[in-house]
């Protein structure tokens, strides 16, 4: 009668071009561009919300220095002032919660980010000029995410 050593499988490593996660934080194995595109995310968020804060608080505050954004982001951008502001501010938050969802791999936020994209896709094409970088980084971007696709739960 011959005994079988117990087996041991071999260690897990991270696929190429994903990025390993410490234990309890995520998945396993993150795409990188999905890592990178989600705090990309966050940092459009941030702006967001602080340029949206700013054309808020304008009419209120005295802002100093930070008087010539409201100049540049409350007339030329959102010419209904206060509210433009306040959809900057609450869109700020919308961007922070589809980067959440993107760096936990949340199958929403996906989806989300692939519609947002899709729509400034169509938007550059059919109203500004449709063959420029842009067009083609977002159209990159966009197929890259349906190839990531799988590793969303």
């Amino acid at each position: 009668m011959s005994v079988r050593p117990p087996y041991h499988a071999p260690p897990m490593r991270p696929m190429p071009g994903t990025v390993a996660v410490h234990a309890g934080f995520g998945h396993p194995h993150r795409p990188i561009g999905v890592a990178i595109l989600s705090v990309l995310v966050v940092l459009i968020g941030v702006g967001a919300l602080v340029i949206g804060l700013i054309v808020l608080l304008a009419p209120t505050v005295a802002l100093g220095p930070l008087g010539g954004l409201v100049t540049i982001f409350g007339e030329n951008v959102f010419t209904v002032g206060p509210l433009g502001g306040a959809g900057m501010f609450l869109g700020g938050f919308i961007l922070l919660s589809v980067a959440n969802g993107l760096w936990h791999q949340e199958l929403w936020a996906l989806a989300l980010c692939a519609v947002a994209l899709f729509a400034a896709e169509a938007v550059i094409f059919f109203f500004f000029l449709p063959f420029t970088y842009l067009f083609f980084v977002l159209l990159g971007l966009f197929v890259y995410l349906l190839a990531v696709r799988k590793s969303f739960s």
